[in-house]
This record gives structure tokens, C-alpha cells and sequence, in this order.
């Protein structure tokens, strides 16, 4: 990538991105190694769908593996939910990337019934370092969860499912952290 300004001449590549989700550039017409930040716009896109795929089997494995690595290489982050035959599914990223998964989501045939919650600008990441997180049932059920947080299934909001994802990856993280030795 180079991008170029008038006037000063300044010429611009070597793009990654750092770990705010933003590309970072490199000036290598200048004198100084002088650094220039482009913020990207990052999203957040919010689905239910029902899964076509048995639970833990070899092809939802299968699913989960080539996501991550793909994600990975998008910049994309997020979570998936899987309860019974639902998914709900949280990911964010730059916004044309996210479009670009989203889309392939939508054909996936894996799942049907494709239910956009929220698609919005987001100022962070939710699930930063996680490029597909994975949560069931045995972390916590979502009616358990409304109930616990008086929440109505019925009238359920995106902010609601996003604070359910944070909870399952809190539990998650718990599970995963060594114990502390006794002493």
C-alpha cells in the first residue's frame, strides 16, 4: 500500500496492523523514520442462526479451525455461542472485512435462518486475541443467564447477548487460568 501527499511529497508503505486494530505506516521518503497512524473503522456484527451441523462433531471441529485462521488474517476477533442447535455469534473487526465474512456467513450452509442482531461502529474490541472463541451450553445457558440478570427472553437486546458473550468468555478464561498452588 502507498499513499502519497501533495506538497511535501510524502510517500508512504509497509502497512501491519497493531494490536488497536489500527494499519500502521511507515514513512520511507522522509528523513526521519517518522511513524503515521490510519485509523481503520472498526464493527461489530451481531447474528443468531440455526446450526445444521451435530454439536462438537468433526465438521462444526472442522468449521472452527479454518474460522480462526481466517479471522486471524482478516484482523477479525469475536465469539460464538453454541446452545443446542443455535449459534449467536459476536464478531468485530475493520468494517470491510467484516462485510466481506459476513457475506460468507450469510451462504455458509452449515446454518440457516441467518438473524442480523446489531451491525454498528464499535470504539473497541470486545473479544481482542481471540480470533474465534468458542463457548456452549456447559458454560452457562442463556435462559439461566436472563434469569439470573433479569433479562426477558422475549425482549432480549443486542447489549444483552454482547454482556451474555462477555459473561461465557469470563467463565471460559476461569476454566482455562492454572490453579494457584497451595501456600
Amino acid at each position: 500500500m502507498s499513499i502519497s501527499a501533495k506538497g511535501n511529497g510524502l510517500k508512504l508503505n509497509k502497512t501491519y496492523m497493531d494490536g488497536a486494530g489500527r494499519f500502521r505506516l511507515r514513512s520511507v521518503k522522509c528523513h526521519e523514520n517518522e511513524e503515521v497512524f490510519v485509523p481503520r473503522t472498526l464493527s461489530a456484527i451481531l447474528y443468531r442462526s440455526e446450526s445444521l451441523v451435530p454439536p462438537n462433531g468433526a465438521e462444526e471441529r472442522d468449521m472452527l479451525v479454518k474460522a480462526a485462521l481466517r479471522n486471524a488474517r482478516l484482523g477479525i476477533t469475536g465469539l460464538l455461542h453454541r446452545e443446542a442447535d443455535v449459534y449467536y455469534q459476536w464478531i468485530e473487526g475493520p468494517a470491510d472485512n467484516l462485510d466481506s465474512l459476513y457475506e460468507d456467513i450469510l451462504a455458509d450452509p452449515r446454518h440457516r435462518d441467518v438473524e442480523l442482531l446489531l451491525r454498528s461502529p464499535i470504539a473497541q474490541r470486545q473479544f481482542d486475541g481471540w480470533s474465534m472463541g468458542r463457548t456452549d451450553r456447559d458454560c452457562t445457558l442463556l435462559f439461566d443467564w436472563a434469569t439470573q440478570h433479569d433479562v426477558s427472553m422475549r425482549a432480549m437486546r443486542p447489549e444483552d447477548f454482547l454482556s451474555f458473550l462477555n459473561d461465557c468468555s469470563f467463565s471460559v478464561l476461569r476454566q482455562d487460568a492454572p490453579a494457584n498452588p497451595a501456600g
